[in-house]
């Protein structure tokens, strides 16, 4: 458990250090702003051992560019799938999460996955969330 805190802390630094080095939002117009249709999904009742995807919408509603710079997960059976695109003003993209629960106990999961955009000032930006319930095979 410690060392899964002190690996995602490592890796949130990393990938909080690379935002603010790329090319942040520095124009005088408003800035652009992400917004995802939802911030979680469940998907109910899943076998052990499986691999799901999730996708997650999202729309600039700003008046300026936005862009998603990198993503940062809690643990490695996460993964994602994404554009690095600069998003014009009411532009939509995709955010595929694949998640792997090989060699996970049965039981409710829920796990993050924390978004890094160039309107981010210190941290994640957003934060979206898969769940579900790992089940037994019958």
């Amino acid at each position: 458990m410690r060392s899964t805190i002190i690996t995602f802390l490592l890796v949130s630094i990393a990938t909080f250090a690379l935002a603010s080095c790329s090319g942040r939002n520095s124009s005088s117009t408003e800035p652009g702003r992400i917004e995802f249709k939802t911030y979680k999904i469940d998907k109910g009742e899943l076998p052990r051992g499986c691999t799901e995807k999730y996708e997650f919408e999202y729309k600039n509603v700003g008046k300026g560019p936005a862009q998603i710079l990198g993503v940062s997960y809690m643990c490695g059976c996460t993964e994602a799938e994404y554009s690095t695109d600069i998003l014009k003003p009411g532009k939509k993209g995709k955010l595929t999460v694949t998640f792997r629960s090989r060699n996970m106990a049965a039981g409710p999961f829920s796990k993050q996955v924390l978004i890094i955009t160039n309107l981010a000032k210190e941290g994640p930006d957003k934060v979206i969330t898969v769940a579900g319930t790992l089940v037994d095979s019958k």
